[in-house]
């Protein structure tokens, strides 16, 4: 077995975050912002880590969510001891996720782990996880000039839809479709 497949297959755990996770958590969300990204979503480093921790909890049983929020399960990829990449599966979709703001599912890799089956490996686990949420067409999108991640959701079996510009960053965005239940 290649270390992709060892990597991306039987020593990826999906889980959600835990309190130990904060400072590796805060780190690769630091990694990522340098590529103007979120790795914690709705994140303020100001306010304490547990509290986080209870918002997506919260946020995933559908309770207090903020203005634009929909319920949705977040959780981290593990190897080992390390968080290598994040996903955020949500149950449904409102007018901004439906255009151009990320669909069903969104996940990022961290750069060090990038190039290993991961992202392949975490969005094929959610798709898994968004079809007992009940979800039988998932809704994913990418920036039109990211190869990889459009590489990773046909991968998975994404139908290209249509392109749009993000109606908040001006980017041209690639939607897709994938069926989360096979016959």
């Amino acid at each position: 077995m290649s270390d992709v497949q060892s990597r991306g297959d039987s020593k990826l755990t999906l889980r959600p975050l835990l309190s130990e996770d904060r400072f590796e958590a805060i780190a690769a969300h630091g990694e990522l912002l340098l590529e103007d990204f979120h790795f914690l979503l709705d994140f303020d480093p100001e306010n304490d880590w547990d509290q986080y921790l209870q918002n997506l909890d919260e946020q995933s049983l559908g309770t207090n969510l903020m203005q634009g929020q929909v319920p949705a399960t977040f959780l981290v990829a593990v190897i080992g001891s390390r968080i290598s990449a994040r996903v955020s599966i949500r149950h449904c979709l409102n007018e901004y996720l439906n255009g151009t703001g990320g669909g069903h599912i969104g996940y990022a890799v961290r750069p060090e782990f990038r190039r290993q089956g991961i992202a392949t490996d975490v969005l094929k686990r959610s798709l898994n996880i968004a079809a007992e949420l009940g979800i039988s067409r998932a809704l994913l999108t990418c920036d039109a000039e990211n190869i990889s991640s459009r590489r990773v959701i046909e991968k998975n079996g994404g139908i290209f839809e249509n392109s749009a510009i993000h109606n908040r960053d001006g980017r041209l965005k690639h939607r897709f479709w994938i069926e989360t239940v096979q016959d």
